[in-house]
């Protein structure tokens, strides 16, 4: 059954507000002013057992004057003594009902340890009341016995002595049932406290002494013996200290502060450390427990205790390594710190590390809780300054490393150890403090909520996820618990809040992916709350820390959601300020530019390129202006092929700057060492076409350098050269053309040099002709330096118009058509012994005179016959 109808009425209605809710602050301010919070009763077994109570002997060695030794627990015999004997007295007053007495004078202990044990026992009281333990004696008043039907009606103790503040009941072994005590303290029944003890009663009473203790001012009874007899000893506790006398009234009202603080603590932040500023040894801890503490740690632990009921109380010994890295001035560089618990042990001195630590570990927050930074959690520690030295909460340090760095400064670890007093509230450490645990944590509870439908562990979790940064889902986590609402049949209104606080409270490291995404936008169809959403997609799209260093990917993915958001009933979100602004930034990364493709057609077609054109031209310029030095040659003609099918099918007019930058980078990845060989075999493949429409783009949109970085990559290798060649000559269409453009402006101005030549190329002299891939290109391509290309110019043009370019180049140029060595440049307008002049390459200008040694007569008859028109005077 889904519990979530039951609640579908109250879910709409409006909750009343509850009490103003108290801060980690205010325990820190009423822990350091409650000068007595402790207990106003106490109660425990006295056998040693607890190190939170001295032992008292088991064989009290009690001997009554005229009935003598009495052995405990009571035989029938020694009953029938006690009452008829004539120091025995019963009480059958308005409040003690069936209870005989005998005065102190009357009895006696044999046992020499006894008054000892008492003693040491009004010490320990004395812990629990806030009263120095030297301040505090027990006077022993009468012995009591109780028997079945005895009981005492509610009733105040009252003595004469102005140092009377309490009264210690000692249960000697009795077997008894029933008996229960009562203590109660307060003006009235609702604003009052009382506190129940069994006293061991059908069990342990008649193995060993109890112990009972309460101020003055307080009303107790103790409900009727049901079977069997106990035996009470009263003592009157006196205070012999200075000041004020304690009791009840004034504990109360120092500790009522305390106490509603720790009450009122929003559930989330009941967790308290308190720091003791030095580290108690396990030895101590578990040989004396709480005892172990000195008097001012155990009078705050004692106030935790008496001011949090149904918390529990650790001693927790945690360790602190400080690293330090300082310049060579001392100052600071780097600092960082780490803690780990190394021991948990209660209040009785039991270790319960294997128990704790799992739990403690990634729950506790070592900071202060006077931290104030937005976005940032406050911390458990109880202190007033947020800015306070480790010293004052760790104590002392030890220098366990310290390295010189080369260049000066230090490098140093220092460790601390200290004890800290752990209080949390037993009834959130299932949910709330297991969502301290951050995406762990939550991932249990949102299994829990599915299996168990359990809308009140949702709350709960919604509660912590508004209310804590460390309270985070992972992506599965959040997908789960949306499916489930959608599932639901819980009132709208309270699937809508759920959902939103869902959504806000994924977490920073968890980027939505497209199966969350599609359930978010299920949940607002289905809903109805696209608007109601809005804000909250907002916030997860704008967060600083979810964006840093993510993949472009990861924005495409946004840009789908939110058109596909923007249709549903609800507020347009901008596509600009939430995906397009942020692809913009420099700390984005590309992992898979197949992906990057495979999500721009998606979105294409999803939407419309209209719609997506600027997501479109975003992300060209992401990977131009991105353009890695360690880029692979499949990353780059990936990006070839999204230019080429925008270009294709949709002609963007932004498409211009998306060529001319690519025909930049191109070259200069393809020439890196790493993928030349790479780039070749892409060319001997399948996507040769692709590969050669990037090479025309470089020819087409490119500027010299580009040009520079093909020819070197072409002259670097017989593999790379015969690959291009090879690939050419396989295209039927514009081959020719795109060759001599390959030829002209990148091949002929390079010199093939580099280890992918073989030696057999070398000449007698050991050397490696210079032109070895331009006499690739000549031979594969017969005839083609006589051909002109669009601006009129031969191959031999551009060859000598470089001063770079080889001689044997040249020679092998001019040698394939000779003729060219007389065509005027119409680009420079020079012939091109004159280029070659220019450039100062005098054994290609003296080769390229004797092909046409006539040139040099032309030229200078030429200029005479010019210069001679220009004067009119040589005619007369």
């Amino acid at each position: 059954m889904d519990l979530g109808i039951l609640d579908a009425r109250l879910s709409e209605a409006e909750e009343d507000e509850g009490p103003e809710n108290s801060t980690r602050n205010d325990i820190t301010a009423a822990l350091a002013s409650a000068t007595l919070a402790g207990s106003f009763c106490s109660s425990h077994k006295a056998d040693g057992t607890s190190n939170l109570t001295p032992a008292l002997p088991s064989q009290a060695g009690l001997c009554i004057t005229s009935i003598g030794d009495v052995p405990l627990p009571l035989l029938p015999q020694q009953e029938k003594r006690i009452k008829s004997s004539k120091v025995s007295q019963l009480l059958n007053d308005e409040c003690w009902q069936n209870t005989w007495s005998i005065d102190a004078s009357k009895l006696t202990s044999k046992n020499p340890s006894w008054e000892v044990s008492v003693g040491n026992l009004a010490k320990s009281v004395a812990y629990k009341f806030v009263i120095r333990p030297n301040d505090l004696r027990a006077d022993m008043n009468m012995l009591l016995y109780m028997e079945a039907g005895s009981r005492v009606d509610w009733c105040i103790d009252d003595e004469d002595s102005d140092e009377f503040v309490g009264v210690m009941y000692i249960q000697l072994p009795s077997a008894f049932t029933g008996g229960e005590a009562n203590i109660f303290f307060g003006q009235n029944e609702d604003e009052g406290v009382t506190e129940t003890f069994d006293l061991g009663a059908g069990g342990e009473a008649q193995f060993a002494c109890h112990y009972l203790a309460h101020f003055a001012d307080c009303e107790y009874c103790f409900e009727p013996i049901l079977t069997g007899s106990r035996v009470l000893i009263r003592y009157s506790l006196m205070y012999q200290g200075r000041g004020p006398t304690p009791s009840a009234r004034l504990l109360q009202e120092s500790i009522s502060p305390l106490r509603w603080a720790f009450g009122n603590l929003k559930p989330m932040d009941r967790m308290v450390l308190y720091p003791l500023c030095r580290k108690y040894s396990s030895c101590q801890l578990i040989r004396r427990g709480l005892s172990a503490l000195s008097r001012d740690h155990r009078s705050k632990a004692e106030a935790i205790l008496s001011s949090s009921p149904g918390w529990t109380l650790l001693i927790v010994n945690c360790k602190l390594v400080h690293k330090e890295e300082t310049g060579f001035y001392g100052e600071m560089i780097k600092s960082s710190k780490s803690n780990s618990v190394l021991g948990v042990y209660d209040v009785e001195g039991r270790n319960v590390s294997a128990a704790e630590k799992p739990f403690l570990r990634d729950a506790l927050d070592f900071t202060s809780a006077a931290r104030n930074h937005s976005g940032v959690d406050p911390g458990m520690i109880l202190t007033t300054n947020e800015g306070v030295a480790l010293g004052d909460l760790w104590g002392s340090s030890s220098l366990t490393s310290s390295e010189e760095r080369y260049y000066g400064g230090h490098n140093k670890t220092y460790s601390y150890n200290a004890t800290f007093l752990l209080a949390y509230d037993s009834n959130y450490r299932d949910v709330e403090f297991e969502c301290l645990k951050g995406e762990a944590g939550t991932s249990k509870i949102a299994a829990s909520i599915v299996s168990f439908r359990d809308y009140g562990l949702f709350e709960r979790l919604a509660t912590m996820l508004e209310s804590k940064h460390k309270c985070v889902l992972n992506t599965n986590s959040c997908q789960v618990l949306l499916e489930f609402l959608l599932r639901s049949r819980v009132a709208r209104a309270k699937r809508i809040s759920f959902s939103t606080k869902v959504v806000a409270g994924l977490s920073l490291t968890n980027e939505p992916n497209a199966n969350l995404y599609s359930t978010i936008l299920t949940v607002c169809g289905k809903l109805g709350c696209a608007a109601q959403m809005a804000s909250c997609i907002s916030l997860l799209l704008q967060n600083s820390k979810r964006k840093k260093d993510r993949d472009l990917s990861v924005f495409l993915l946004r840009a789908d959601f939110l058109l596909k958001f923007n249709r549903l009933d609800s507020p347009s979100l901008s596509l600009q300020t939430l995906v397009i602004d942020d692809m913009k930034s420099s700390k984005r990364t590309v992992d898979s530019t197949c992906t990057i493709n495979e999500l721009i057609c998606a979105l294409i077609s999803n939407h419309g390129a209209h719609a997506v054109a600027a997501v479109v031209r975003e992300t060209l310029s992401f990977l131009s202006r991105h353009h890695s030095s360690n880029i692979s040659v499949a990353a780059i003609m990936d990006h070839a092929s999204l230019i080429s099918k925008m270009n294709e099918e949709h002609s963007f007019a932004f498409l211009a700057d998306s060529f001319t930058q690519f025909a930049n980078d191109f070259p200069s990845t393809i020439r890196r060492l790493s993928c030349r060989s790479t780039f070749a075999t892409y060319l001997a493949g399948e996507n040769k076409r692709l590969g050669l429409k990037a090479i025309s783009w470089v020819l087409e949109h490119g500027n010299d350098r580009a040009f520079d970085d093909l020819g070197m990559w072409i002259a670097t290798s017989e593999n790379s050269t015969r690959a291009l060649v090879t690939a050419l000559t396989s295209e039927s269409e514009a081959t020719t053309t795109l060759a001599l453009s390959i030829l002209n402006k990148c091949a002929v101005q390079q010199k093939s040099d580099g280890y992918g030549w073989s030696n057999t190329y070398r000449d007698a002299n050991g050397r490696r002709p210079p032109s070895l891939h331009t006499r690739i290109f000549l031979a594969e391509f017969p005839g083609i330096t006589s051909k002109r290309d669009s601006v009129g110019r031969v191959t031999l043009h551009y060859a000598v118009d470089k001063k770079e370019t080889p001689f044997d180049t040249i020679h092998r140029v001019l040698e394939s058509f000779p003729r060219a060595a007389s065509i005027l440049d119409p680009v420079t307008k020079l012939y091109p012994f004159m280029q070659a002049g220019m450039n100062s390459q005098v054994d290609a200008t003296f080769s390229l005179l004797l092909k046409n040694p006539s040139l040099v007569a032309g030229v200078h008859c030429n200029h005479t016959t010019n210069k001679r028109k220009r004067s009119p005077s040589m005619d007369l």
